[in-house]
């Protein structure tokens, strides 16, 4: 594997766009690159897929919902989930809040370049950067999204972005706090998704794959 020099730097990417919920983000985007060691990328090559009792290649085009208790390391296996697909070559986009677990568990791995997005910003403008080959997004979380404006809101972008991050060279991992909201909220999240993970205070409690 030819390797590169990893970098660290941060600077402001703006896109002028009508906003709809499917499109429009107010979260930090990570973009990590696949440039590491030999070892480091065999070391995790099943470092999310063994976890959850699968294999890599049947993660591909899955768009998970991840409910996760706050008061646990519920970001390591994010982060699993981010150097596996690192591993196998594939484009990762990390949508997240400044100061979230996520972020942190994910801002001093090398070959991460941080982008500060707008509210214009485009979940079809990240697409169609990564036109070709495998995509694979983190979006932490919709719990975020849903106290910074509605859950009506939260509900209607994960609805567009399932819908528009359909390819099935495109994996989505979606955060949601299970503890922030009523159980009807949360079972309406769940209709979105034929793929589900649920992480508590015993590691993994549950897991659905369609």
């Amino acid at each position: 594997m030819t390797q590169a020099e990893p970098t660290k730097c941060t600077r402001e990417k703006t896109a002028n766009a009508t906003a709809r919920p499917s499109d429009c983000i107010a979260w930090r985007i990570f973009f990590v690159s696949a440039s590491q060691p030999d070892s480091y990328l065999y070391n995790n090559l099943q470092k999310f897929s063994k976890q959850i009792g699968t294999e890599h290649i049947k993660l591909q085009g899955k768009k998970f919902l991840f409910e996760f208790d706050p008061f646990t390391p519920y970001e390591r296996l994010i982060r699993g989930f981010v150097l596996e697909q690192m591993a196998h070559n594939e484009a990762v986009v990390a949508l997240t809040k400044k100061g979230s677990a996520v972020r942190q568990a994910l801002e001093n791995d090398e070959g991460i370049v941080l982008f500060d997005l707008t509210s214009d910003t485009r979940l079809s403008q990240i697409v169609a950067e990564h036109r070709s080959g495998p995509l694979s997004l983190v979006c932490d979380s919709l719990t975020d999204l849903a106290l910074s404006t509605d859950p009506q809101y939260a509900y209607r972008f994960a609805q567009n972005a399932v819908q528009l991050l359909s390819e099935p060279r495109i994996t989505v991992v979606f955060l949601i706090n299970s503890y922030a909201h009523d159980q009807k909220i949360i079972y309406r999240f769940r209709g979105l998704f034929n793929s589900q993970v649920s992480y508590g205070k015993q590691g993994i409690v549950s897991v659905k794959m369609l």
